[in-house]
């Protein structure tokens, strides 16, 4: 059987290889009659190697999914270049039940009495199910939350981000408006993640706030510079000890305040208001900016230090039209079943829950990355406390955060390199391949289909969705 298979589709091959593309419409009937009859043969063989292969006598294991993706591949090449339609149509419905149920025994991972989740069904009712047909390839997306920022957003952000790193370096002083608008639409967009996705475990992709470090940096760069070019220190101190003077000379009207006073207070270094300063306006405004972005970064990693103590592999919603309007489970190639539902808020999708071993990595990851980001802006805190504007090492500025600059520009590459990854990629724990089991009230069907990447749009929709999903009917509508 196995010698008469591989003949087929060679025979098949040498007859597409002498096609010469002026048939007459007689001459392409003839063919596409053959390869009918083509087909069914091949039909026959492959319930021939089933009975080998349930009496043991195939030797290595037939690799099914390979002769899938060989008959998929030449089949796709026969209809975009000479307009055949029916190269082994049938023999791939075949197969494709094969990689979906696995049921030869010398093969078979999947016990026939295996439950299918939202069905009172066994395994074996499913493969004895009459076959409806194929209904293609379909994509299959995250759902909300269950996908990292996508990789042109990331772009977009290491376009704009790299050149202002190295303006920061050169001449700081005409990026300090930028820096302080760039940081607070990170933060507006981070306080949006945290709220919608409540540090949930599956939205991790969302939320982590690793990329907090950039801002950061910034902000720390920027109050740090801004005080020492302002002179804010002492002016600052003087205005606090002329505020304690003043208060103590109302809480005590005698004593020898006043003699201290005459003696020690020295002249105002600059007697206008504080707040009419602009360096003091923008190193208050650098402040609060780097106390709120570590504080998100100190809320990120508490939520990441739970779900990694937990040490649970979360389930991550997948959606796809392939399961709409009546899928009720999915099985794939490896034998795993999933119950199928239909989308809350989005029509004509239903998702299946699959465990996150993306999401167990990125919430470790999480937790190192973030750990040492806290300790990389600590060691820049230090430095830019330490040195002054003049300072140089080896020709070097060393009033510049550099370790968040650069430790910033390696945590972009990470997520572009990951998102790029996630958006061409199917999750871990679902074949190519599957089968969808329909109940259409007390009659319950079964199609075989294909799963595919979503790719960027499907990246999109997620992180956009897990992002503002607290918005609720504001942004999903209130459409059925």
């Amino acid at each position: 059987a196995p010698q008469a298979f591989e003949l087929l589709i060679k025979l098949g091959g040498n007859i597409n290889s002498h096609n010469t593309g002026e048939e007459s419409e007689a001459d392409v009937k003839s063919t596409a009659d053959f390869y009918t009859r083509l087909d069914e043969t091949m039909v026959d063989v492959i319930r021939r190697r089933i009975e080998q292969g349930n009496a043991g006598e195939e030797s290595p294991e037939w690799q099914i999914g390979r002769d899938v993706k060989r008959l998929e591949k030449t089949g796709a090449f026969l209809r975009s270049e000479m307009g055949l339609q029916n190269y082994f149509p049938r023999s791939l419905e075949v197969l494709s039940v094969l990689v979906v149920g696995h049921f030869l025994e010398t093969m078979s991972i999947c016990p026939l009495d295996a439950p299918i989740p939202n069905t009172s069904l066994l395994y074996i009712d499913v493969l004895n199910a009459p076959h409806q047909g194929d209904l293609g390839n379909w994509y299959l997306r995250p759902d909300a939350g269950g996908a990292i920022i996508p990789w042109v957003y990331t772009i977009i952000i290491f376009v704009l981000h790299t050149p202002t790193v190295i303006i920061r370096v050169v001449k700081w002083e005409i990026v300090q408006t930028w820096c302080l608008l760039s940081t607070t639409l990170t933060v507006a967009v981070y306080i949006q993640a945290y709220v919608s996705t409540k540090f949930a475990a599956d939205k991790i992709l969302t939320w982590t706030p690793i990329l907090l470090l950039i801002d950061a940096g910034s902000m720390l760069q920027l109050f740090m510079l801004v005080v020492e070019a302002g002179d804010l220190v002492p002016r600052v101190r003087q205005r606090v000890r002329s505020a304690w003077q003043s208060a103590r000379e109302q809480i005590l009207p005698h004593g020898s305040w006043k003699k201290e006073r005459e003696v020690e207070e020295p002249l105002l270094i600059d007697s206008r208001p504080l707040w009419k300063d602009r360096t003091f306006r923008v190193a208050a405004l650098a402040l609060v900016f780097l106390l709120v972005v570590v504080s998100l970064q100190v809320l990120g990693l508490q939520a990441t230090v739970k779900l990694a103590r937990a040490n649970n592999t979360p389930l991550v919603p997948w959606c796809s039209p392939l399961l709409q309007p009546f899928g009720v489970a999915l099985i794939d190639g490896d034998c795993h079943k999933y119950g199928a539902k239909r989308h809350e808020h989005r029509v004509g999708v239903g998702c299946v829950l699959i465990p996150g071993k993306h999401q167990r990595a990125w919430i470790m990851l999480t937790l190192v990355v973030s750990s040492m980001a806290l300790v990389v802006e600590t060691v820049d805190l230090v430095i830019l406390m330490l040195v002054n504007s003049k300072s140089k090492w080896n020709g070097v500025k060393m009033k510049r955060p550099w370790c968040t600059m650069f430790g910033g520009l390696v945590v972009l590459g990470i997520i572009l390199g990951f998102g790029i990854m996630y958006a061409q990629d199917l999750p871990p724990g679902i074949s190519a391949r599957v089968t969808v089991v329909m109940d259409l009230g007390n009659k319950t069907f079964v199609y075989t289909g294909g799963v595919t990447p979503a790719g960027l749009r499907g990246a999109m929709i997620g992180w956009n969705d897990g992002l503002f999903s607290s918005w609720g009917e504001l942004y999903y509508g209130n459409g059925d």
